[in-house]
């Protein structure tokens, strides 16, 4: 089912690019920013990429291959390196990857993950941001305790299982955002 969702997007991009690109080019430098050495588990572009002004990392790649890259090969290039320092270094990615792990179920909203004040739209926009909500923490908890309970039902619906593993692995494979 999904295929049918995302073929139309890779038909698109190999016609503007000739290139094959899953969904977008910025996958790679993505990737990278989550999983650089100096990765912090949030959004934290390393000090030597400015996100602002190449934001597929296309110049970027390019300065380091000391020729002009199209950004699909960029993010092929992204891609191939920082898998190449998670060969080299597989301990320091598990241990980024639990620290992100505990970060997905903190109640903390950690810098650059979150681009909106609340105050600002509960004041201008919506009167129901004003209520006081739940803090994210307390849903982590109590969510962890309502998997456990679909996990004693007999009759469990595998999809939602799936769901909730892929969705914790991509976010363990890039970076902790607003949820």
């Amino acid at each position: 089912g999904a295929i049918i969702v995302i073929l139309p997007v890779i038909i698109l991009n190999f016609a503007l690019s000739n290139s094959f690109v899953f969904s977008n080019t910025n996958g790679g430098i993505n990737f990278h920013m989550a999983n650089n050495e100096d990765a912090k588990g949030y959004y934290y572009p390393p000090t030597y990429f400015n996100y602002e002004e190449d934001s597929s990392g296309r110049d970027l790649a390019s300065n380091y291959m000391n020729k002009s890259v199209s950004s699909a090969d960029a993010s092929r290039y992204w891609y191939k390196r920082t898998i190449d320092e998670i060969i080299s270094e597989p301990l320091k990615f598990f241990e980024k990857s639990f620290k992100k792990l505990f970060m997905f179920f903190d109640s903390e909203a950690y810098p650059y993950s979150s681009v909106y004040d609340i105050s600002f739209y509960s004041s201008k926009f919506s009167q129901i941001l004003k209520f006081p909500f739940v803090s994210f923490g307390l849903l982590s908890i109590l969510s962890i305790f309502g998997f456990l309970f679909y996990l004693k039902q007999k009759d469990k619906n595998s999809a939602i299982l799936l769901f909730l593993l892929s969705y914790l692995i991509v976010i363990i494979f890039s970076f902790v955002n607003l949820r």
